[in-house]
């Protein structure tokens, strides 16, 4: 049998990254882990997956990583603060910091796959649908963040292979925040009004 493949994947224990590791996992790569040093790591742990705890702001942090990877899943980001530098920070310049630290590091992977959002063209106009060549209009600082990184990552594909995917909303098993608001709302919405039975 061959040495296996080794791939990292930022953001391991999100909901899309945790999902992600073991199904890569199962396919027999070498998987590591980048995640946020307060992320609880557990879960990964009891994967048998290699953990690596940095942070997109510190990039000498992200050195720890190491080098030699094939793929590089990026997935983590910041989706919601109250602050709109902290989405500059983290989803933009912390992608440059990824992008950079593998480079010095020495790491040509033969794909770079990005998770941007549909926020980064913005909302379709009327009586319009959207397409890969739409002009994009973002209309929250989260969207023009994950733009900004889009465009770095654009400018730097003759050096990096990059494939950009633009998520909808996402939810499923595992994805706590998401799933609590859903059923939030269906308390809200779904309750039967006075006198009448749920079907």
């Amino acid at each position: 049998m061959g040495k296996r493949e080794k791939v990292l994947c930022t953001g391991a224990a999100g909901f899309i990254g945790g999902n992600l590791v073991q199904a890569l996992r199962h396919k027999n790569y070498d998987v590591t882990c980048l995640i946020h040093p307060r992320d609880e790591a557990s879960r990964l742990e009891n994967l048998g997956l290699t953990i690596v705890k940095a942070d997109l702001e510190d990039k000498k942090s992200l050195f720890r990583a190491g080098s030699g990877y094939s793929y590089i899943y990026h997935l983590a980001g910041v989706l919601t603060s109250l602050s709109p530098e902290r989405f500059y920070r983290i989803n933009y310049l912390g992608t440059k910091n990824l992008v950079e630290s593998l480079w010095e590091s020495g790491t040509t992977p033969k794909r770079f796959l990005f998770t941007s959002s549909i926020s980064a063209v913005g909302p379709a106009q009327k009586n319009s649908v959207l397409t890969e060549e739409s002009l994009c209009r973002p209309v929250s600082d989260y969207g023009r963040s994950k733009l900004l990184a889009e465009r770095f990552l654009l400018s730097a594909s003759g050096r990096l292979p990059v494939t950009i995917v633009r998520l909808p909303l996402v939810y499923g098993p595992l994805g706590r925040p998401i799933i609590t608001r859903i059923r939030w709302g269906q308390k809200i919405w779904l309750k039967p009004r006075s006198g009448q039975m749920p079907d």
